[in-house]
């Protein structure tokens, strides 16, 4: 009885702790798309936070910031597009056309909601593959575990890197770092959070300590500290 009392009670803390996460996710994800709908209170807000004398500088890393955002957008579409096509390349051959079809497009809707979607994703492939028996929902639970590893580690750092012109590894260790500092919800900013830092360092601290050196520049030095073969006419 008391087992049956703390496994209830373990459940219910379970339960508790992802509605509240599920809760915050949904408000972050409905606080983005307010945002993205009418961004100028918040550009207006964060200029008034700044002296006037650096409002021109400010204006063009905006500007640029503004930019990159279509990008992110079209970066986390494509991701929810590859996601939902594996997952209807895996489930074919095992459910069928149509099943797969479905459990396909669920895997890419629920793909805009990190960490908790892709575990909602997989529950209707278990249900389904309880019924066909055998060792069915082990390899269904497999594919989805082998989809969502190659989700994190390769298809969303390159595609966001892709996308928004960002070297690979250093999503992926923004990924890592914004997860450890924000949990889950650091997924959701990590690729932004790389392009908002590489902005300011270009307009700030570039053009004031390294106004002169090229991108060229620096990719020669690159080469010489590792000792490769420049060419003649670099």
């Amino acid at each position: 009885m008391d087992m049956l009392k703390g496994a209830l009670g373990s459940f219910t803390a379970v339960a508790f702790n992802g509605a509240q996460i599920l809760v915050v996710l949904v408000t972050v994800f409905f606080g983005v798309v307010f945002m993205l709908m009418n961004p100028r209170p918040i550009f207006g807000a964060m200029f008034a936070m700044l002296p006037e004398r650096h409002h021109g500088r400010a204006l063009v890393i905006m500007q640029r910031i503004g930019k990159s955002v279509p990008a992110w957008a079209g970066a986390t579409v494509v991701g929810m597009v590859t996601i939902g096509l594996l997952v209807f390349l895996l489930m074919w051959p095992i459910f069928g056309i149509m099943d797969a079809l479905v459990l396909g497009m669920t895997a890419a809707m629920l793909e805009a909601i990190p960490f908790l979607g892709p575990i909602f994703s997989t529950v209707p492939a278990i249900l389904l593959a309880l019924g066909k028996g055998g060792m069915t929902p082990l390899w269904v639970l497999i594919a989805y575990v082998a989809v969502q590893a190659l989700e994190n580690n390769v298809i969303l750092p390159f595609i966001m890197a892709r996308r928004m012109k960002l070297h690979p590894l250093a999503v992926i260790f923004s990924m890592l770092l914004c997860v450890a500092a924000f949990g889950v919800l650091g997924v959701l900013v990590a690729a932004p959070l790389v392009t908002i830092i590489s902005i300011v360092h270009k307009e700030l601290y570039r053009k004031h300590y390294l106004p002169t050196v090229t991108d060229a520049d620096l990719d020669r030095l690159a080469r010489i500290a590792l000792h490769e073969k420049l060419s003649d006419d670099g």
